[in-house]
């Protein structure tokens, strides 16, 4: 796992797999707490990053927590 620095639109399959994905562990205090957009095209803080499954494949990941659910972690 290692997180991007950039946008989730921005992570390539291309860069994921170039990341070195040896962490295993991304700190509560990484993840940044956010309203929700009410609108699907208006982005809010999050944090993106890339893992390696189990099964071997890549993804990129978007997390954050919501202030409106009680800080309930989302990953898209």
């Amino acid at each position: 796992m290692s997180i991007t620095g950039t946008s989730y639109g921005a992570v390539t399959p291309v860069q994921v797999s170039h990341m070195p994905l040896t962490s295993t562990v991304i700190p509560p205090g990484a993840v940044p707490v956010s309203f929700p957009s009410p609108f699907w095209f208006m982005s809010h803080d999050a944090v993106v990053f890339g893992v390696r499954t189990s099964e071997g494949r890549l993804a990129k990941v978007k997390a954050w927590r919501s202030l409106t659910e009680g800080g309930a972690l989302h990953l898209e």
